[in-house]
């Protein structure tokens, strides 16, 4: 977890709760919630700002071969809108994490490191398997089920990630996290459609 600096966030009061904001920013969309946070258990508690802006990292990569000036620009907008927010949240602390897609185009670690010079956004490119760790916290802290009763699936614009975790002794297997996954996200099905299925080149098709 990042600390935000001190001149841009009003620090809450010292105790059990604490105002986090965490950024996704995967294949097909970028994501920011801001909420409290119980930080012994890891419940959710009021979500003060939550959000979603599209941009198709995915498809542009499928459809370039790397990340286009164009997609790259309209990044760099959403993430200082969202941050914006986060500044203004009262939050004392913040994470980002950036997923597939920024792991498999050439000059995806480049936009990451681009991200951190001009808006001083600290960015972890995570990969499939801690993708599918915090997907299963996130559906533990949001649907207070408990860690035994969830099953997450995180289906992104690059790839999916199944997780459950498994008590001992169940089908002979050790405890812990099991996760399947697979680098089948929307953008890449809707690439495989057109060009294999459909034989039609992506760039000049917007949709199957």
């Amino acid at each position: 977890m990042s600390d935000v600096e001190e001149d841009d966030c009003e620090e809450l009061p010292e105790g059990l709760v604490q105002r986090r904001a965490a950024f996704d920013i995967g294949s097909g969309s970028t994501k920011l919630m801001i909420a409290d946070v119980d930080v012994e258990t890891g419940q959710l508690g009021d979500i003060v700002h939550a959000s979603e802006r599209t941009v198709k990292y995915a498809f542009d990569w499928k459809t370039h071969g790397v990340l286009s000036d164009a997609v790259q620009a309209e990044g760099i907008k959403v993430l200082h809108a969202l941050r914006t927010e986060v500044l203004a949240s009262g939050c004392t602390a913040y994470t980002a994490v950036a997923t597939e897609v920024f792991r498999k185009a050439p000059n995806g670690a480049a936009f990451l490191q681009r991200v951190r010079a001009e808006l001083g956004l600290e960015i972890a490119l995570v990969s499939q398997e801690e993708e599918a760790q915090i997907g299963f916290r996130t559906a533990v802290a949001v649907g207070q089920r408990g860690r035994a009763a969830t099953l997450a699936w995180d289906s992104g614009g690059g790839s999916f990630q199944l997780s459950r975790e498994v008590a001992a002794g169940e089908a002979g297997a050790p405890p812990g996290l099991r996760t399947y996954v697979g680098a089948l996200g929307a953008s890449v099905a809707t690439a495989a459609m057109i060009e294999h299925v459909q034989q039609r080149r992506l760039a000049e098709t917007a949709s199957p």
